[in-house]
């Protein structure tokens, strides 16, 4: 039988040797990460590197002024931490005294503790009204005899006469109570006076009524069309 050769223990050694450099190696260039700085992973974003970080992204904005678009940072490319501030510590809060016990002599007499009262607001005196005769109010006729007047005026001539109008399209003159028998202007032939809200409805005397005799009036025509009308009184004043 042929004996099975062995490898020269050279050549372990030499794997041995190998081995141990790549362990060293390795050891060597897994250092710990720089805390000051982060690197770009793939599938990274602002957002989600700040997530991780536990930051907002104007933090890692301002931290990192050379980012000019937060949409185009790539793989592998450093980005600056911002430092963590201290902590300030916080000042001890000083315990509150303890209040000195109250000790009661049971022997002394009770001190007697006077309460302010409340001074009441003084209420004036109620003042009645003073109770006294009502006014009488009534309503004394003037005159009778006028069919649907609307409106009544005065020249402004100071002679007390008063001027009625009628819807059917007359004005009559009422002094001291007394309707004048003949009518101050009768337009009846030219007034629709038989409807309502139509007719001989308003009167109005000239300012300068003694100097111009004017007097302006507003009908409704036969055909219903409002009219504005001015008439010159004549050398009989009624």
């Amino acid at each position: 039988m042929k004996p099975i050769p062995f490898p020269k223990l050279w050549r372990y050694a030499l794997v041995i040797v190998f081995l141990s450099v790549g362990t060293v190696f390795a050891h060597s260039t897994d250092t710990a990460p720089d805390p000051t700085q982060y690197v770009v992973q793939s599938g990274d974003s602002l957002s989600k590197i700040a997530r991780k970080l536990d930051l907002s992204v104007e933090i890692l904005l301002a931290a990192n002024p050379q980012i000019e678009n937060p949409n185009a940072i790539f793989v592998g490319q450093t980005l600056s931490l911002p430092n963590a501030a201290p902590v300030a510590p916080q000042a001890a809060v000083p315990a509150a005294p303890t209040a000195a016990p109250i000790v009661v002599n049971p022997t002394a007499a009770p001190t007697a503790v006077a309460v302010a009262q409340p001074t009441p607001a003084v209420q004036p005196p109620a003042v009645a009204a003073p109770v006294g005769p009502l006014p009488q109010i009534g309503l004394l006729p003037v005159t009778t005899g006028l069919q649907n007047p609307t409106y009544v005026t005065h020249a402004g001539d100071n002679s007390g006469r008063l001027f009625v109008v009628e819807q059917r399209g007359i004005i009559w003159i009422v002094e001291d109570g007394v309707i004048n028998p003949v009518p101050f202007l009768n337009i009846n032939q030219q007034v629709l006076g038989n409807t309502s809200e139509k007719g001989f409805l308003g009167l109005a005397f000239d300012p300068n009524y003694a100097q111009t005799g004017h007097v302006y009036g507003h009908y409704s025509n036969l055909n219903g069309d409002n009219v504005v009308a001015r008439w010159t009184v004549s050398e009989d004043p009624n």
